[in-house]
C-alpha cells in the first residue's frame, strides 16, 4: 500500500482508548465543548497545580531555610514546586482579575481537586439542571481565559482571524501592488477602492 502522491507507505491508523469517567476536561474534549487550548490549558494547569500540592505535603521541611549539610539530596523536588507554586499564584491572580474569584475556585475545584462541575455547583448550592448548566459555561469561558493566560491561546484569536481574512478576501478583489494594501475590515480602505 503506497500514498497518494509520494508513494511512501501508508501508516495504518491506531486506535487508542483513554478512560475519560473521571476526567472533566478531556470528556469536554471528547465532546468538542472545548478545543484543543483549552484541553492543553487544563493539563498545564493540572500538573503546575499537582508540583505546587507537593510543597503542602511537606510540612516538616522549611524550604525558605537553608539546607543542612547532608541533606540536600532529600528535597530535590522543592525548587521546583517552589516555582509552580510561584506560577499558580500568577496564573489564578491573571484568571481572578478575568474570571473572579468564583472562576479561580471553580477551576480550583474541577481541575485541581479533580470533582465533577454537577458536584461543585451542588456544592455552591446549585441543584437545579440550568444552574448547573450555567457552571458549566463558567468553566468553559473560565478555561478559555487560562488558555490565554497560559499561552496555549491568542486573546480574541478568533476575531482577529476573521478580520484577517476578510481583509485578504477584499485584497483579494483588488488585486493591487502589496505595498499598498491597507486595513480593510478595520474600518480603513486601501488605494484601489
Amino acid at each position: 500500500m503506497t500514498g497518494p502522491r509520494n508513494g511512501a507507505p501508508v501508516r495504518p491508523r491506531i486506535e487508542v482508548l483513554a478512560a475519560i469517567r473521571d476526567d472533566v476536561a478531556a470528556k469536554m474534549f471528547a465532546r468538542r465543548q472545548i478545543d484543543d487550548a483549552c484541553f492543553m490549558a487544563a493539563r498545564a494547569y493540572q500538573a503546575t497545580y499537582e508540583r505546587a500540592e507537593a510543597l503542602r505535603r511537606i510540612k516538616s521541611v522549611d524550604p525558605s531555610m537553608p539546607p543542612i549539610s547532608g541533606s540536600v539530596g532529600q528535597f530535590k523536588g522543592i525548587d521546583g514546586a517552589l516555582r509552580a507554586a510561584r506560577e499558580l499564584k500568577r496564573i489564578e491572580a491573571a484568571l481572578s482579575q478575568r474570571a473572579g474569584d468564583d472562576g479561580v475556585d471553580l477551576i480550583r475545584d474541577v481541575l485541581g481537586a479533580g470533582k465533577t462541575i454537577e458536584l461543585a455547583a451542588r456544592e455552591r448550592g446549585d441543584d437545579d439542571n440550568p444552574r448547573i448548566a450555567w457552571w458549566g459555561g463558567t468553566f468553559r469561558r473560565c478555561l478559555r481565559h487560562l488558555a490565554e493566560i497560559t499561552g496555549f491561546a491568542v486573546q480574541d484569536g478568533g476575531r482577529q482571524a476573521a478580520a484577517h481574512h476578510e481583509a485578504q478576501a477584499h485584497h483579494a478583489r483588488h488585486a493591487g501592488p502589496a505595498d499598498v494594501l491597507c486595513g480593510a475590515g478595520e474600518g480603513r480602505q486601501c488605494q484601489a477602492c
